[in-house]
């Protein structure tokens, strides 16, 4: 059984954080999901996995950017029996006014640290109206390490087979996004990094196959969690998610250089 997939309802973020693994940085517009795109989106994932997963978690980008976000909670819970809502708390008001729905839904809150910008005085405030139904993912304080090599090391490996089978990212970010599964959130968004520094030549190498597209798949459930647990490209071997020792990130500000995500 699948252990957990994302489904982004926006890739915009009023964070912009360094290195972001999504590559929200460098979205350019506004890339709201529909309602229809979303009933569409999970409905699909509903059909081809029939059971074989236990966990859908609604991110980003930033939920709570989203203008219909209570609806789209309703709408994930009819369908998956364990839902998460992932944020960053900054727009903490807006989480407090969904403290209904979350209940009526038992969908859990996640809010994970992202250093300066999230104010602790409401992450207390947050903990307090939701009690155990909140899991706030604290940075350790003594953790300052970051990427200061990027994300990728473009012209030459940082692993091996076992380590890309072994992916952090792989194990806990399978990505849903409009119709199609992707092994990673890399996979998934790195367009936008192809996108915003096409004019200096820089592009990852996302083969044109690295999903499995659910709308058009023959594939049975149990074929599809073996696909997204053993597929590999080339950018798998250049990704710093599959080292052992894997760095850890600073959450400052995005500058938007490209040696935030890649390095020579």
């Amino acid at each position: 059984m699948l252990e957990n997939v994302d489904y982004h309802l926006t890739d915009n973020c009023n964070l912009g954080c360094v290195s972001c693994g999504h590559f929200c940085p460098l979205v350019r517009g506004n890339t709201h999901r529909s309602l229809d795109q979303v009933r569409e989106d999970l409905a699909l994932l509903h059909h081809r996995l029939r059971g074989n997963l236990d966990t859908v978690t609604l991110t980003g980008g930033e939920v709570t950017l989203h203008p219909d976000l209570e609806n789209i909670i309703w709408i994930a819970h009819r369908l998956f029996p364990k839902v998460k809502l992932w944020s960053n708390g900054i727009l903490y008001q807006k989480l407090i006014n969904l403290k209904t729905v979350l209940e009526q839904t038992g969908t859990q809150l996640c809010i994970t640290d992202y250093g300066p910008e999230v104010n602790r005085n409401h992450i207390r405030i947050l903990q307090s109206y939701f009690g155990d139904q909140l899991i706030y993912v604290e940075r350790h304080p003594d953790d300052k390490t970051i990427f200061n090599d990027g994300f990728f090391k473009i012209n030459g490996p940082v692993t091996d087979e076992r380590g890309v089978l072994n992916c952090e990212a792989r194990q806990y970010c399978t990505q849903l996004a409009y119709g199609k599964l992707y092994p990673c959130q890399y996979l998934a968004y790195g367009k936008y990094f192809n996108q915003y520094f096409e004019g200096l030549g820089l592009n990852l190498g996302i083969p044109d196959k690295c999903f499995i597209d659910l709308r058009t798949t023959k594939l049975s459930p149990e074929e599809i969690e073996q696909w997204l647990k053993t597929y590999q490209c080339g950018l798998c071997y250049h990704c710093m998610d599959c080292m052992d020792n894997r760095p850890t990130q600073d959450w400052r500000k995005s500058d938007k250089d490209p040696s935030e995500w890649v390095k020579e």
